[in-house]
């Protein structure tokens, strides 16, 4: 299944959701549970969520096929953003165990063309379909809030002509970029502490999903679990 290509963001956002509850309840009509977890299941890959984005210019024309320089930067303000905005793409404490360094899950900056292990691919296409596949997020992403922080790295890297640094050539090791915060509390005190968000986002919405999201980590950490057991019940 897949959605059909939209330049409606919020709309696009919407469809996002009501597929994957119309998957969840047609897999329950049928006795089965459909997950959207970013990590169900040990030693299995993760489930992602990849989007590919373009912009067009108000006669229509994608800006990144008409000029590269515009593609490139907008990478570039991507690439700045990224450790900041992994408390965005990954939301819950599973979302960070698709981030294992023997997994296929991108788990620092860089980019590359037609790349399939780095955060940022340029996929091989055409002037007119020319884009950016951003690589980070889960399957258990916000989609509204996804693509305001891909929207708002572009925005930034083209306004300010941000370099992106070395490429990855495909068929070799991607470049060493920014390692990410691949711990959720590191991650929420990266994007909690973001000057860059509090200016897109607003400084209520980041006080107010940082508080919560601070809360939750602090539960799960309190919270004693069946690890917790199998580790110590017995041995300590």
């Amino acid at each position: 299944m897949n959605l059909n290509h939209s330049s409606d963001v919020t709309e696009h956002a919407r469809e996002f959701m009501l597929l994957k509850h119309a998957i969840k309840n047609i897999a329950e009509t049928n006795g089965q549970l459909a997950s959207f977890m970013a990590l169900p299941l040990n030693n299995n890959a993760g489930n992602g969520c990849h989007i590919h984005v373009s912009v067009l210019d108000k006669n229509g024309a994608n800006i990144f096929g008409n000029d590269e320089a515009n593609l490139l930067s907008g990478i570039g303000g991507l690439m700045e953003i990224l450790p900041e905005s992994l408390a965005v793409c990954a939301p819950f404490a599973n979302s960070y165990r698709r981030y294992s360094k023997e997994g296929w899950s991108p788990n620092s900056a860089n980019w590359g063309r037609n790349h399939r292990l780095v955060s940022l691919r340029i996929p091989i296409s055409g002037d007119k379909d020319k884009r950016v596949e951003h690589r980070i997020a889960g399957a258990d992403v916000n989609p509204y809030l996804l693509c305001a922080a891909v929207l708002a790295g572009i925005h930034h890297g083209v306004k300010n002509g941000i370099d992106p640094g070395p490429e990855s050539m495909e068929g070799q090791e991607p470049e060493p970029g920014i390692e990410l915060p691949t711990r959720w509390r590191e991650a929420l005190q990266a994007f909690s502490g973001s000057e860059f968000f509090k200016d897109y986002f607003g400084e209520e919405f980041m006080e107010i999903y940082c508080r919560a999201k601070f809360a939750e980590e602090e539960n799960f950490h309190l919270e004693v679990s069946d690890r917790d057991h199998g580790w110590c019940l017995r041995t300590v």
